[in-house]
């Protein structure tokens, strides 16, 4: 799973098909959550869940 700020949703989108093989499933950050996850591309706050 990779969380993602508005500029790297791309990248968080890529990796993850190149490790699953199947299109992503993409999900917003709810507001409990935004104050714990950050971008794993960068420190800012995550705005998007990518999971496989």
């Amino acid at each position: 799973m990779y969380y993602s700020c508005k500029d790297h949703i791309d990248i968080a989108m890529e990796e993850m098909v190149d490790e699953t093989g199947m299109p992503p499933d993409l999900q917003l950050v709810n507001e409990a959550e935004k104050e714990e996850r950050h971008c794993s591309f960068c420190n800012s706050e995550a705005t998007y869940k990518i999971s496989g």
